[in-house]
């Protein structure tokens, strides 16, 4: 630490802290961490020049030392809160296309379906590619990754507020709407049909692949996770049959 009793009788930076707080004298503590310096906490008598004492002398040695302390335990804290976070999102992310996965597509719905949290009518888009295998197996399962981006991409444009957009895994997709965001199923299964069945350039090469799209609403089709999954299965793979667009289950 730096103890000055008389600022008059010492050197001090020209535009620095003790001339623009108009200190008379003043300790300046730095504040350090494993690291080196990363900062100074400067305190001082704007009224007069005082006398620091020996003791006084001491607590600043004693403060400059609790302050690296400090810092450094505070970068931990907010190290450790940053890899709580990356854990966090990777345990509810699709590593390969940023969606929200599985786990977080069941979330989104269990609140969407609860009674007391809940906020009105939830419908589920279960979204399949078409031609996905194909991609795969000519072009190579870089090219079906890179497909894979793409079609998130599109995806996430299409989403109105109150959705979430998943990859459950391999080519199949979902999107879970709750609330008033539910009231738009039928048309976002039609825009996600006709945006995601649009031309793909990959490295260069046109690829061309399909959307196959099941609606299912509660509680008209199913009134937990369970049913309105396996009722938007199943109008997907009817409307995986016919070809001609989304399908809504029976």
């Amino acid at each position: 630490p730096d103890v000055v009793d008389d600022v008059g009788a010492t050197a001090v930076r020209p535009g620095g802290f003790v001339q623009t707080l108009g200190l008379r004298s003043y300790v300046s503590l730095p504040l350090m961490s494993a690291e080196g310096l990363v900062g100074t906490a400067v305190c001082g008598d704007v009224t007069r020049s005082r006398t620091w004492t020996p003791a006084d002398r001491v607590l600043a040695r004693r403060l400059a030392l609790q302050g690296a302390v400090v810092v450094d335990n505070a970068r931990l804290r907010e190290l450790e809160q940053a890899h709580l976070r990356q854990l966090e999102h990777r345990a509810f992310h699709d590593q390969l296309t940023g969606l929200p996965n599985r786990a977080a597509l069941l979330g989104a719905l269990g609140d969407a379906l609860d009674p007391v949290t809940g906020d009105g009518g939830v419908a589920l888009l279960l979204i399949d590619l078409d031609g996905f295998k194909r991609v795969n197996d000519t072009l190579g399962h870089h090219s079906g990754d890179v497909l894979l981006q793409q079609v998130a991409v599109r995806l996430r444009e299409l989403l109105p507020a109150g959705a979430t957009g998943a990859r459950l895994g391999g080519d199949e997709l979902a999107v879970a709407l709750a609330g008033p965001a539910a009231d738009l199923a039928a048309d976002l299964a039609r825009a996600v049909h006709a945006r995601l069945g649009e031309p793909y350039v990959i490295e260069g090469r046109t690829v061309r692949t399909g959307a196959s799209v099941g609606i299912a609403r509660a509680p008209r089709d199913a009134t937990d996770t369970t049913g309105l999954l396996r009722a938007a299965d199943e109008a997907m793979y009817r409307a995986k049959r016919a070809g001609d667009g989304p399908r809504t289950a029976r």
